[in-house]
């Protein structure tokens, strides 16, 4: 048992004229759940005798078995120690970072050595800079990462990323809930995380729950930039990066209501021109009447009666006002206790007609291996039961009503 170790890897890879070479290492430390998070290259702040073992006891167990292309070898450090992990026979996600502190293209590689063709040599591997990657998940991270599915809305990364993703419009169910991996290198580390803040920072995502926001409070973190961050450290933490950004900043808002054509300049024929407002709602149904300039930074996109706005990498959505549709609208549907992700109903703990208190739990789902609890939002008393135990359910679907206690107002 390690307690507080580093997870720390060693790229190698052998080619069929019996060589084996290693590209340095990566740290992998932050991680929820044991699924990592942000990836970096090289490890940081290694003694040079780790750094060295770890390297040479990678190349050494390769060539052992007469391992064939990519590989990696990875290993739980702590001070001086270090414990062998396992060994992923693949090209793993976080291979980008090596690539840009190496130069090197691994997916070219893996053609040419399965060609036949010899590797470069040990001597001729060299490692410059810094590299991060940022693992772009469509998760709640304020609900203990709670993985969601969806449509994307939006997806526009910050500019002075290398940007993979698949482009596909919407996050499935059926495989593991990861919308795209950013890569920023930097002169070092401090200049690496710099400028993947900034990256973040400028990335619009919209349409479903994600890590952005939190991601970004992580890496400018004092732990983080510290190096304190362990594989076991996420899941114990409990301050304040968790905590959920509830409500929209004005400065979101301001920036949102900028981003839509002029809506005119306040002439008077006979007077001073008029304070222009430009109002917007937010995604509680709040209006927000912006008065005055455009602000100088925030990114953001406009998509017909939408904008979504990024401060601090989370992306906040407003609409123009509709005067058809009342204010705080949005709340009307707290009544409804729908299903976060399809899944396998487990449980119906109340029944039509009965009176619940709010937090009371009604039921419970099963949805990607984990159970989840439903909850009233409210007291009241419960007008619809909309699945029985066994019930596959698709996500968004009204599993409760709880019909509000009268008010005395």
């Amino acid at each position: 048992y390690v307690e507080g170790g580093r997870h720390v890897e060693v790229q190698v890879f052998g080619d069929t004229h019996g060589d084996v070479v290693h590209l340095f290492t990566r740290d992998c430390s932050a991680q929820r759940r044991h699924q990592k998070i942000v990836e970096e290259a090289p490890a940081a702040d290694l003694p040079d005798a780790v750094r060295d073992l770890l390297q040479s006891s990678s190349v050494a167990l390769s060539r052992e078995v007469g391992y064939v292309s990519a590989g990696t070898v990875e290993f739980l450090v702590l001070g001086d120690e270090a414990y062998f992990l396992e060994m992923n026979t693949r090209l793993q996600v976080e291979h980008p970072v090596t690539e840009e502190v190496t130069g090197a293209d691994l997916v070219l590689w893996q053609l040419e050595v399965a060609a036949g063709a010899p590797l470069p040599s040990q001597d001729s591997l060299t490692c410059t800079g810094h590299a991060v990657e940022v693992r772009v998940y469509a998760e709640d991270p304020y609900a203990g990462f709670l993985p969601q599915a969806g449509r994307i809305d939006a997806f526009v990364p910050g500019p002075g990323a290398r940007v993979e993703d698949a482009g596909l419009p919407e996050v499935s169910t059926a495989y593991d809930p990861m919308v795209a991996k950013l890569v920023v290198r930097g002169a070092d580390r401090s200049d690496a995380l710099d400028r993947t803040v900034d990256v973040l920072d400028g990335t619009v995502l919209a349409g479903l729950l994600n890590n952005l926001g939190f991601v970004r409070r992580l890496l400018d973190s004092p732990e983080f930039r510290s190096g304190a961050v362990h594989t076991g450290w996420l899941d114990a933490y409990e301050g304040p990066l968790l905590e959920r950004p509830d409500v929209p900043e004005e400065a979101a808002a301001v920036a949102a209501a900028w981003l839509w054509p002029d809506v005119g300049d306040g002439w008077r024929s006979a007077g001073p021109a008029a304070e222009v407002r430009r109002p917007v709602v937010d995604a509680l149904g709040t209006q927000h009447d912006v008065v005055g300039e455009a602000p100088e930074e925030l990114a953001g996109v406009l998509q017909g009666r939408r904008a979504h706005v990024v401060s601090e990498g989370q992306t906040w959505t407003f609409e123009r006002p509709d005067g058809m549709r009342r204010r705080h609208a949005a709340l009307a549907g707290d009544a409804d206790v729908t299903t976060p992700m399809p899944g396998t109903v487990l449980d119906v703990r109340v029944a039509e007609g009965e009176h619940v208190e709010a937090g009371q739990r009604l039921g419970t789902i099963e949805a990607m291996k984990m159970e989840l609890a439903l909850t009233a939002a409210h007291g009241g008393t419960v007008s619809l039961v909309g699945a029985s135990v066994g019930d596959q359910v698709p996500m968004g679907h009204v599993l409760f009503h709880v019909e509000p206690e009268a008010s005395d107002d």
